[in-house]
């Protein structure tokens, strides 16, 4: 996405109230963004107040081909969701993170659309083991992947 045309369009007169603050972005179909472009872009929604959400669910995957860590990704943005299950190999599971005030608003929000789930402690329980012991492992999925986009 051309941020001169991002920009542009987060220049508007936010009094009318036909324009939202929030932007939603095209999905970008696996193409991961370079760092300078994320911190350009963040910059860009500091000067006029607009939130940054990623939709990491494969940042994990992003941060080994980049030879990184995910939360150097991850700090051009105000709120994260990535997933458990895409490549990390826990059967189930999402996480949304960012900031104390925004995870209580998603709380609510996740409550009073009766989001909740019961006995999520099973689900959690792999969900921790890849986080702790699987993304690591992403690196031999890569060199297979390399392998067999040779073959």
């Amino acid at each position: 996405m051309d941020l001169a045309k991002i920009e542009a369009k987060l220049n508007l007169d936010f009094s009318d109230p036909q324009y939202a603050k929030e932007t939603p972005h095209n999905r970008m179909g696996g193409i991961h963004f370079f760092l300078e472009y994320l911190k350009e872009l963040y910059s860009i929604s500091r000067r006029f107040g607009v939130l940054i959400h990623m939709d990491g669910a494969r940042i994990f995957n992003a941060a080994i081909s980049l030879d990184i860590e995910a939360s150097e990704i991850s700090q051009y943005a105000d709120s994260i969701q990535f997933c458990l299950s895409k490549g990390l190999g826990a059967p189930i599971g999402s996480l949304v993170v960012g900031k104390k005030k925004f995870i209580n608003k998603i709380y609510y929000h996740r409550k009073m659309l009766a989001g909740g789930m019961r006995q999520s402690g099973i689900i959690a329980a792999p969900g921790i083991y890849a986080l702790n012991n699987r993304i690591d492992r992403l690196k031999e999925d890569h060199e297979n992947a390399f392998y067999f986009a040779k073959k």
